[in-house]
């Protein structure tokens, strides 16, 4: 954590514990979103108005210490700071009051509703420079009203339905009633918001924000936005843009992460870039707009204050450092970056906006919310603004979702340095470090233990190749919210001795070299970064015919595209290809060839500066 986040959290802890006392409550369970030490969580627990603590664990906890985990555990309990904000099993005390340090509504929001369903009459949430409570009834009535905007959101324009809903709410009298209902009420209003009972007007505000006047861009100079850089496939791709980027001649080159330092783990891939003196920066949270704007500003802030809480406030910090920075090209990856960039840019006055879309369209994803549609209808509108994806179908799946020709969505698939995509360790080593005897067949994979990748699909398969082939062992790579109970069920099922669950690892080259097949279960993909490396270290891949997989891997008679949810159906390919080994050398040697060829990094920045259109 930084210093300037540290003190953030410092300040806000102490006014969250002077608010207690002043309200009269003496036992208190705190929640804090955001690393601290060891030693700060001991110092907090001598406050006796504290009676439990949730927070990620330290920075500096020391695992692999005998005893450290049992020394810091008797004072605290983890909290998952990752969506969807996973909470442990019992919140707080019957007697104790949960505090939540944050901003962003959808923390609150499941922290609430968790709360709820375990007793809980009161949540105390942080909104703008106050602390405040939150009556239960009220947040539950609006994440119920919230599901009902999320269905008819999701309702074609044409619909009866979503016309009943646009006619209602040009009804003054039906949108106060509305509001009675799902808010806090008139005496509340400066509580914190939860998920906007009304659908920002995304249109009217790019409107007023193409009217502000344009920056002069500093030549060449380009601006890459991410939540961050975490252990993820786009976090691979940015850093291989960025990298190639310099070696085509590019210098003058950032990366802003919006969480990079305050969020846990979103610092993983920083260090490719910085070896590279490419800067990654966290922004200052800062405004460029005052009274003295003049009446387009005050008109564009009134209009900013019906976004979400965390998205206004990252809007004002972004459309701030790109003024200040004057980027001839900016370019946002994943949906929830692009929004808030797309809409920083054009307030700033940028020329050249990328949006980098990396999967399908977002109402497939526990993230997806109900204005994304209308803001990214509400960008493509403006010029200068390019939609970018890195599949067909990928891009094919945006333009149905936004009723816009597909024709207007730019098309760049991943691509891969192979000077720098090597193992830095030998495959004897790794082995060794996992335990594999040489000579075991391995079959693995590299993704997030969420659900939408079906982490308990991949376990079927294991069980079911495990029948042809005992002694086959499996590796996972990664990390996520499902990574105990995944671990868990491999005990039920009697398959500890034939799993390893090395986590998350920035050499994947190397753990992909020890692997003969690399097998993939998703749900929903893009191009799947996984699949591409795999085949380029010549490793054959097994998939579920999902997204862009398809146009990911080289399709030969070997049935690795797998159209159905049987186990038995995916670990029939990979048991004849690890029992045949003329069928294997043949794969093996096809699938690097198509790779290399099909997703080089020179490719991909070569397509990427036609975008650009940069000199």
């Amino acid at each position: 954590m930084n210093n300037r986040t540290k003190d953030y959290m410092q300040r806000s802890i102490s006014e969250a514990l002077e608010y207690c006392s002043a309200t009269g409550v003496k036992r208190l369970s705190l929640i804090i979103p955001a690393t601290i030490t060891t030693d700060e969580v001991e110092i907090l627990f001598s406050d006796k108005r504290i009676s439990e603590l949730y927070l990620p664990p330290p920075t500096d906890l020391g695992l692999d210490a005998p005893g450290s985990t049992e020394r810091i555990k008797k004072y605290a309990n983890w909290l998952n700071y990752v969506p969807p904000y996973e909470m442990p099993a019992c919140i707080a005390r019957a007697n104790s009051t949960p505090v939540v340090l944050a901003n962003r509504s959808d923390i609150s929001t499941n922290i609430l509703l968790q709360s709820a369903l375990r007793g809980k009459w009161v949540i105390i949430c942080r909104s703008g420079q106050d602390f405040l409570p939150v009556n239960l009834l009220a947040a539950l009535l609006w994440q119920f009203a919230s599901k009902i905007l999320e269905a008819v959101q999701k309702e074609p324009d044409e619909s009866v339905l979503k016309r009943v809903y646009s006619i209602s709410f040009r009804q003054a009298p039906l949108r106060r009633f509305w509001k009675k209902i799902f808010r806090r009420g008139e005496n509340s209003s400066r509580g914190p918001k939860f998920d906007s009972s009304d659908e920002p007007d995304f249109a009217t505000l790019m409107n007023t924000a193409k009217s502000l006047e344009p920056y002069d861009p500093v030549p060449r100079r380009i601006i890459h936005v991410s939540e961050g850089l975490g252990p993820g496939g786009a976090e691979r791709q940015i850093v291989e843009t960025l990298r190639g980027l310099k070696q085509y001649g590019f210098h003058d080159l950032q990366f802003v992460g919006l969480f990079l330092e305050t969020a846990a783990n979103l610092k993983f891939h920083a260090a490719s870039l910085e070896q590279f003196n490419i800067s990654c920066q966290e922004p200052t949270r800062r405004s460029i707009f005052s009274k003295a704007n003049g009446p387009h500003t005050l008109a564009l802030l009134d209009q900013l204050n019906t976004l979400p809480d965390d998205f206004e406030k990252d809007v004002l910090t972004l459309a701030a450092l790109f003024r200040v920075q004057k980027p001839e090209i900016i370019h946002a990856w994943q949906d929830a970056a692009n929004l808030k960039v797309g809409l920083a840019a054009t307030i700033a006055g940028a020329q050249k906006i990328i949006l980098s879309c990396r999967s399908m369209n977002p109402t497939r994803f526990h993230f997806y919310r109900s204005y994304q549609r209308s803001a990214y209808r509400a960008l493509a509108s403006n010029p200068n603004v390019i939609i970018l994806h890195n599949s067909e179908i990928g891009a094919k799946s945006y333009a149905e979702w936004l009723q816009l020709p597909v024709e207007d969505m730019q098309i760049v698939r991943n691509g891969f340095d192979r000077e720098f995509f090597r193992p830095t360790q030998s495959v004897d080593a790794i082995r060794r470090i996992l335990e594999i005897d040489v000579g075991v067949p391995v079959v693995g994979s590299v993704f997030r233990l969420v659900e939408e990748k079906r982490p308990y699909l991949w376990l079927a398969v294991a069980a079911e190749v495990l029948k042809c082939l005992p002694h086959c062992l499996f590796v996972i790579v990664g990390e996520g919210p499902m990574r105990d109970e995944i671990l868990s069920r491999v005990k039920t099922l009697g398959l500890t001795k034939n799993f390893r669950f090395p986590g998350a690892s920035h050499d994947i080259a190397g753990l992909l070299s020890i692997m003969d097949i690399v097998l993939l279960t998703s749900r929903v993909e893009g191009l799947p970064n996984v699949l591409i490396e795999a085949q380029m270290m010549g490793v054959p891949v097994v998939s579920s015919n999902v997204g862009g997989v398809s146009e990911a891997i080289l399709q030969t008679e070997s049935d690795c595209l797998v159209d159905s949810e049987e186990p038995k159906m995916f670990a029939d390919p990979i048991v004849r290809m690890l029992t045949n080994c003329n069928d294997y050398d043949s794969e093996s040697i096809a699938v690097k060839r198509f790779a290399e060829k099909r997703f080089s990094k020179d490719r991909m920045i070569a397509e990427t500066l036609a975008i650009y259109d940069i000199g």
